[in-house]
């Protein structure tokens, strides 16, 4: 056919072009399957996509669960955390008391050693003037080392008074932690569980 015929390949215009339409029609079927094909992997989304849904609300309400562990074993675990911060401090204090006597300690052996050496140069002074100033020296090293050693003594005192405190609370860290240690095991498995579960 000519270009100025005005026909198509699959458009008879007339009678006799009747078979090419017959030849050019569609396979039958064919329309209905790429239809049905398209819907059905449609439908294999839409169930994939519930089923993530499903999945990411059991996470939500797992790791909702795994997080009320956490009060709950505040709950247990409090009072023994209470002694413990109270036997906390009490440590804390018996260290620094235990320093501070040490210090008065050394500082009385200094106050010794030197009240020793004015001793010994009392007996060699040669007039009275130089005994004089030994001797008010002495006297006064003599004071303060007596003062050292009453502030070591109280110490000593309060140190070993805070050391029998020490020991209670120590004692009753220990019986609370052994009184609550089977239900934080009990709670610590159950959320290891939740978090299997979530992995």
């Amino acid at each position: 056919a000519g270009a100025g015929g005005g026909e198509s390949q699959c458009g008879p215009r007339g009678p006799r072009d009747r078979g090419r339409l017959v030849a050019c029609r569609p396979p039958v079927g064919v329309g209905i399957q790429e239809f049905n094909g398209k819907d059905g992997m449609s439908q294999i989304t839409k169930t994939a996509l519930k089923e993530l849904q499903r999945l990411d609300g059991e996470i939500r309400v797992a790791e909702k669960r795994a997080a009320a562990f956490g009060p709950l074993l505040d709950d247990v675990e409090g009072p023994a955390l209470h002694i413990d911060t109270e036997a906390g401090v009490t440590r804390a204090r018996f260290q620094e008391m235990k320093l501070d006597e040490r210090r008065h300690e050394l500082a009385a052996d200094e106050k010794r050693a030197r009240s020793k050496i004015l001793q010994e140069r009392l007996l060699t002074v040669r007039n009275v003037r130089e005994e004089a100033a030994v001797t008010a020296e002495l006297d006064m090293v003599r004071r303060t080392l007596e003062g050292e050693e009453q502030d070591a003594l109280t110490l000593l005192d309060q140190i070993s008074r805070l050391e029998i405190r020490l020991e209670e609370q120590e004692a009753n860290l220990a019986a609370a932690r052994a009184d609550v240690e089977p239900r934080r095991q009990e709670l610590i498995k159950e959320r290891e569980e939740i978090g299997t579960e979530i992995a």
